[in-house]
């Protein structure tokens, strides 16, 4: 049955906490290839819409990778908080993690790691069923956000 809010809305951006701006687009830029657009700094009457007190300071960096829009978020004030456990667990409520497929896993993990991510080393999976040949592996970021990356033929299709 098709979903008929299909043609009211479509899906804009997420959004991802980061503690220092620079590093982050050195990882998602120059590590990904996501092409820059906006830089915004916002004002404070948006502080209700944030959920924080004023005085705010933050600057908000949006990236485009094809029709995916990631929007890196640095807080000066109130200062950025780190997650009390880097990386979160996959069973902790929230966005668990961003999938990427690339043709090399492990070229693209170290390419990651030499701009400031961590490869998680004990997550690397290749998968050999079905006549699949599939390589995945989580890579963090400068702050610990989860990336997947996943390599496998472009026959199969998740959605």
């Amino acid at each position: 049955m098709p979903n008929d809010l299909q043609n009211d809305f479509t899906f804009s951006h997420v959004g991802v906490a980061v503690s220092d701006l620079q590093a982050s687009l050195r990882f998602y830029r120059d590590g990904l290839g996501f092409k820059e657009g906006a830089l915004i700094e916002p004002e404070e009457k948006l502080s209700p819409l944030l959920g924080l007190r004023p005085p705010i300071e933050m600057k908000c960096q949006f990236l485009r990778l094809g029709s995916m829009v990631v929007e890196l978020i640095e807080f000066k004030q109130p200062a950025f908080v780190a997650a009390p456990e880097v990386p979160r667990p996959l069973n902790h409520a929230g966005l668990t993690h961003l999938s990427f497929r690339v043709d090399d896993v492990d070229a693209m993990a170290e390419r990651l790691e030499r701009l400031g991510g961590t490869i998680q080393h004990s997550t690397r999976v290749e998968e050999k069923d079905h006549g699949v040949d599939a390589q995945i592996v989580f890579v963090v970021d400068p702050d610990g956000t989860r990336i997947e990356l996943m390599s496998y033929p472009h026959s199969v299709q998740f959605a």
